[in-house]
């Protein structure tokens, strides 16, 4: 990958992470941005670099996901490489993870989505925020329940929970599951 390639990358999943009208999926990646705009920059060097790394866009995707603030040259650092192989563990053992969070989870499937007056997320939330569970765990059961949108109107507190909630949503088309086999292991966990 040349590095107007991934500058081009890095500059549209992080548009993806924090703007809410852009979407990386509906326009391929692209935005209007020319080469010669590339050529003008300070850190080609940094881009170039960037794209000769293995598996660039989810070296990318996964530290973007830590940190959305984030800037090429922390893509190129040490902790950048452990959090994008601790990423792709959970991506190659997905189910084994899952699996795993569901053990965290209340033995009451319906009272980890439950808000009660005095908290302000419901469980299956407050253990994401402590993490005690992966985002992708969040994104399967949702698949499956369709429950953000419900916990979204009753989410009263308006600081935190929108950016995780993009955050959540944002993340969601990356991952590609057969909701067939993890319905069946939320139901052999909890019954």
């Amino acid at each position: 990958m040349t590095g107007y390639e991934a500058y081009c990358l890095f500059s549209s999943l992080k548009m993806h992470f924090t703007m809410e009208k852009y979407d990386f999926f509906k326009y391929r990646g692209k935005f209007k941005n020319s080469i010669q705009k590339y050529e003008n920059r300070h850190d080609q060097t940094l881009f170039q670099r960037l794209g000769k790394k293995q598996n660039t866009q989810g070296l990318i995707l996964s530290n973007i996901l830590q940190d959305d603030s984030i800037w090429v040259s922390d893509c190129l650092t040490e902790k950048a490489k452990k959090i994008h192989l601790e990423w792709e563990k959970t991506q190659q053992s997905l189910e084994y993870s899952y699996k795993k969070d569901l053990g965290r989870f209340q033995e009451n499937f319906n009272d980890n989505f439950t808000l009660s007056e005095n908290k302000n997320y419901p469980f299956i939330i407050d253990l994401l925020n402590q993490n005690k569970i992966k985002i992708e765990t969040i994104i399967i059961i949702d698949r499956m329940t369709n429950f953000l949108k419900v916990i979204d109107l009753k989410i009263k507190e308006r600081i935190f929970w929108p950016k995780l909630y993009m955050k959540i949503l944002k993340y969601s088309p990356f991952i590609e599951i057969d909701t067939r086999i993890y319905k069946n292991v939320t139901v052999d966990t909890f019954s």
